[in-house]
């Protein structure tokens, strides 16, 4: 595997995504909604909140800001994972860069590392927007470490998704990817939060050919409502059972590195005209 091959690629992803008017227009829109969000919020902390509470009110809005700013990092970091491997299907320009020696492997984690980076880029800008913006406001730093623990762990189900929309994309149009992106979320949210909300030992109390699916979904795919919850206890700074917790993290990184495994061996058998 050839490293260089595998960073100009994905810096090749990122200078493409720079001019995607989609990521254009969604980073403005989250930085338009978020002054005004800090407008209307420095008048009421000036107006009606207790000057000795202002840092409270500060790392409460933070928190509310980093749950807005994961969302929208969701919806970039899947328009990244649709258009980083279906520009180059729809413009014919895949099989030329194919033609370079450059494997498949390291075209895919090239395009997907790219994709990854560029959201990683907005969510880390958007906050940081969020940090100054709050501790002028609360005239306080307001920051905790925390808030990047907790972007690691969601960052798990952020890659999942990235490379679950560029696999579907080779095969579906844009939109039809994101549809079904959306619908293998409710499955595999609804297959975790129904699982591991009861014992092991009472998954198949009454059995049924449904529960046998969600027990495989929940096998193979990261457990994206446990996740969440890990990095909210974490913001919050209530982790309840961190063994628990550290073992959903683990699995993590396990079934996603499965999934690029399985990703990668299709996408090397496929024709590329």
């Amino acid at each position: 595997m050839n490293f260089r091959n595998i960073n100009l690629i994905a810096t090749n992803t990122f200078r493409n995504e720079l001019r995607n008017r989609g990521f254009i227009f969604m980073g403005v829109m989250t930085f338009l909604v978020m002054t005004v969000g800090f407008i209307v919020m420095d008048y009421v902390m000036k107006e009606f909140v207790d000057p000795g509470t202002f840092k409270l009110a500060g790392n409460t809005a933070l928190y509310v800001s980093y749950r807005f700013i994961m969302f929208w990092t969701f919806l970039i970091g899947l328009n990244f994972g649709i258009n980083c491997i279906r520009n180059d299907l729809s413009y014919g320009t895949l099989s030329l860069i194919l033609s370079f020696p450059v494997s498949r492997l390291e075209y895919f984690l090239g395009r997907i590392g790219g994709a990854f980076i560029m959201s990683v880029i907005y969510f880390l800008m958007a906050f940081l927007y969020s940090v100054i913006a709050l501790t002028i406001m609360s005239k306080e730093i307001i920051f905790h470490i925390s808030f990047l623990y907790a972007f690691f762990i969601s960052g798990l189900g952020l890659l999942m998704w990235i490379v679950m929309a560029s696999f579907i994309s080779i095969y579906f149009s844009r939109l039809t990817s994101f549809f079904i992106i959306c619908f293998t979320y409710l499955i595999v949210s609804s297959s975790d939060q129904y699982f591991s909300s009861i014992p092991m030992g009472e998954w198949f109390a009454t059995f049924s050919p449904f529960k046998v699916i969600g027990v495989v979904i929940y096998a193979l795919f990261p457990h994206l409502q446990s996740l969440s919850n890990f990095a909210g206890e974490i913001l919050q700074g209530e982790v309840v059972d961190y063994a628990m917790n550290m073992a959903h993290v683990g699995h993590g990184l396990i079934t996603v590195g499965l999934i690029v495994f399985v990703y990668n061996f299709y996408f090397s058998k496929k024709d590329i005209n």
